[in-house]
């Protein structure tokens, strides 16, 4: 299923793009689909200039997204989903044919990319919009299908476990326990609040439900919860 399909909207805009090889500082092997790059303008190609959180979704020659864990080919096309609703604003005053960019990895420029079509990003939501049924973290902007309800002492003996380096272990638990896909269970391992109650990515104190985002960067965390 594609990102459309889970979203109920269209993606940002296309973009052609050409992965670097690795002789011109790119990657040693093309990604799968899924992957997490940032973008990066051209012309802010500048030191201190911002990177944005815009994913590509991999097409295939037709148009069509090629399914999920499949390797994306060296040149092609791709359609582009900015994660923050909120900065679709600042988008909508600079994407359109022609602007030039890089799918960026930190600082690395790994692939060059050029804007073909603008789809959906003077229409779409300037909040994210998660279908019935799934879990979305905003700060990386990844989607998942839920977990069942998750105890606290399922939570304590998974976190326990990663923290043990165990995180193989941890997955395959979570699985047995809840019954989840294999790609919830890595989600819901690589969003696992930290022992004392922090999200895994900021370590901000959380508070509230066993299934909360950050209230300093927006991560989901999955955590025993307030009431645990």
């Amino acid at each position: 299923m594609s990102r459309a399909d889970n979203l109920g909207h269209p993606a940002d805009f296309r973009v052609s793009y050409r992965f670097r090889t690795p002789n011109e500082g790119g990657r040693e092997t093309l990604p799968l689909q899924g992957y997490r790059s940032d973008f990066l303008y051209e012309e802010d190609d500048v030191p201190g200039a911002g990177i944005y959180m815009i994913h590509p979704e991999f097409e295939d020659p037709n148009g069509v997204p090629i399914p999920e864990e499949a390797h994306a080919v060296s040149k092609g096309t791709a359609r582009m989903w900015i994660v923050s609703g909120q900065m679709r604003e600042v988008h909508r005053q600079r994407i359109k044919p022609g602007v030039r960019g890089y799918m960026v990895e930190g600082s690395r420029k790994v692939a060059e990319v050029e804007v073909i079509e603008v789809q959906g990003l003077h229409t779409n939501p300037q909040s994210p919009i998660t279908p019935s049924g799934e879990d979305s973290c905003g700060k990386c902007g990844g989607t998942w299908p839920s977990p069942a309800p998750l105890e606290p002492a399922i939570i304590r003996m998974i976190r326990n476990l990663i923290d043990q380096g165990s995180s193989i272990h941890a997955i395959a638990e979570l699985r047995k326990r809840t019954a989840c896909s294999l790609t919830t269970a890595k989600a819901v391992q690589q969003h696992l609040g930290t022992s004392d109650g922090r999200c895994h990515e900021c370590g901000t104190a959380l508070t509230g439900a066993r299934v909360t985002n950050c209230s300093s960067c927006g991560a989901l965390n999955y955590w025993v919860g307030d009431a645990a």
